[in-house]
C-alpha cells in the first residue's frame, strides 16, 4: 500500500463524525485514483478492527464479501448517523440562547449550525 498520497487512518467516533470520515476516505479515493472495484477492500482494511465488527454485525447474515461498497457505506449510515428527528432539532435551535460576551456573529454561525 505504499505510493499513496496522504493517509486515512482508522474510523474513531471519539475524534471525527462518520459523514466526516467518509467524505475523507471518498477524497483520499479521488486523490489515489482508487478504482471503483478496490475502494470495497480498501475500505474494509483503513476502517480499523472495531468499525469492521460493527459492519459485520450490522450487515448479519449477509457476508461482506457479497455487498458493494455503496452498500456497506449505507449500513454503517444509517447507524453512525441517522437521520435527526425534526421535532427535536428544533427544540435545540428555539432554546439556544445567546451566551454572555458571545459576539452576535457567534451566536449566528451557532444558530446556523444548529439549523443545518
Amino acid at each position: 500500500m505504499a505510493g499513496f498520497l496522504g493517509k486515512i487512518g482508522e474510523y474513531d467516533a471519539s475524534t471525527e463524525d462518520w459523514l466526516s470520515y467518509v467524505k475523507r476516505l471518498e477524497h483520499f479515493f479521488l486523490a489515489n485514483k482508487v478504482e471503483a472495484a478496490q475502494k470495497k477492500d480498501a475500505f474494509l482494511v483503513r476502517i480499523g478492527k472495531e468499525t469492521f465488527g460493527l459492519l459485520q454485525a450490522l450487515v448479519a447474515p449477509l457476508l461482506l464479501k457479497d455487498l458493494t461498497y455503496e452498500q456497506l457505506i449505507a449500513a454503517l449510515t444509517a447507524h453512525l448517523a441517522p437521520k435527526p428527528l425534526v421535532i427535536a432539532e428544533r427544540f435545540w435551535v428555539h432554546k439556544r440562547e445567546q451566551k454572555e460576551g458571545e459576539s452576535i456573529k457567534r451566536y449566528a454561525a451557532s444558530l446556523q449550525k444548529l439549523a443545518e
